[in-house]
């Protein structure tokens, strides 16, 4: 019997991630191949236990919340958002976890995508967050939304938890 190196691969990465609770869909169609996985939900965040859980066949994989793989749009990663202030023809930018958070919504249009505010030297910023998925865009804007009035950094330092 004959399998691809793409193959191979593909069925090597999945069952290592699903090891850890992550997955993803893999498209490998440049020789014809196709493997899915499917991906984990999300839980629940947590601040008091550290970046991985103790035991992972016994419980949620435990990780920060700027480190987890479905915070991300066709594969880039969207944490943290660029940061947009406009004053008339003038578009200000800022990158990284920057500011406090002041406002969390969950666009109302057709993306997956999570509008965000923050206060930055007493100055409004807004940043979006978009998503592959709309029901883990909603998931991450209930904690978002819990965590209003924190600064961008410690929202990032967040634990989330996922089912293995």
């Amino acid at each position: 019997m004959h399998l691809c190196h793409c193959l191979v691969f593909s069925l090597l990465f999945c069952t290592s991630m699903s090891l850890f609770g992550i997955f993803s869909a893999l498209d490998v169609s440049n020789c014809g191949c196709t493997i899915r996985c499917k991906e984990a939900p999300l839980l629940h965040a947590e601040n008091e236990k550290g970046p991985y859980a103790e035991e992972h066949s016994e419980g949620p994989l435990i990780m920060k919340l700027r480190d987890h793989p479905s915070i991300s749009y066709r594969s880039f990663r969207t944490w943290p958002p660029v940061w947009t202030q406009k004053e008339g023809s003038y578009v200000k930018t800022l990158f990284g976890e920057i500011g406090v958070l002041t406002s969390v919504s969950l666009s109302d249009g057709p993306s997956a995508q999570c509008d965000l505010l923050i206060d930055y030297e007493n100055q409004p910023f807004s940043g979006s967050l978009l998503f592959d998925s709309r029901d883990v865009c909603g998931q991450i804007c209930t904690v978002l939304q819990a965590n209003v009035g924190r600064s961008i950094k410690e929202i990032g330092d967040l634990d989330l938890a996922l089912t293995v």
